[in-house]
C-alpha cells in the first residue's frame, strides 16, 4: 500500500477501484490502531451486568472503561468479552451471562 500512483489526466474505473481499496485498507489500519489503544469504536451498545452492577462506559477521550455502579469513572481494568452472534457475553466480574440490549430511540 506504500506505492504511490502518478495521476494521469483521465480517471478510469480501475484507478477508482484501486483508490477505494487503498482507502479501505487505511480505514482498517486506523480501526486496528484505535482498538490497540483501548478506544471504543461505537460498533455496538455498551454492556451492563444487572447481577453485579459492572458496566461499560466511554471516557471523553473515547477510551472504553468498565466500572461498578456507584463508583462512576473508576476503571476496574476488567473487560467484557465481545458479544457472540446471539448478542451474549459473560460478565468479567461475576461470570453471569449478559445480553447486549439494543438501545431504543426515544420519541420526545
Amino acid at each position: 500500500m506504500e506505492r504511490r500512483r502518478k495521476m494521469t489526466g483521465k480517471a478510469t474505473s480501475e484507478s477508482y477501484s484501486e483508490l477505494v481499496h487503498d482507502i479501505g485498507q487505511l480505514m482498517l489500519k486506523a480501526q486496528r490502531l484505535a482498538e490497540e489503544h483501548g478506544l471504543f469504536l461505537n460498533h455496538r451498545e455498551l454492556m451492563e451486568c444487572r447481577h453485579c452492577g459492572l458496566m461499560e462506559d466511554v471516557t471523553s477521550e473515547g477510551k472504553l472503561i468498565v466500572y461498578r455502579a456507584g463508583l462512576d469513572g473508576v476503571d476496574t481494568g476488567l473487560r467484557f468479552p465481545e458479544p457472540d452472534e446471539d448478542s451474549m457475553s459473560s460478565c468479567p466480574g461475576c461470570g453471569a451471562l449478559v445480553k447486549l440490549e439494543e438501545e431504543k430511540d426515544e420519541i420526545m
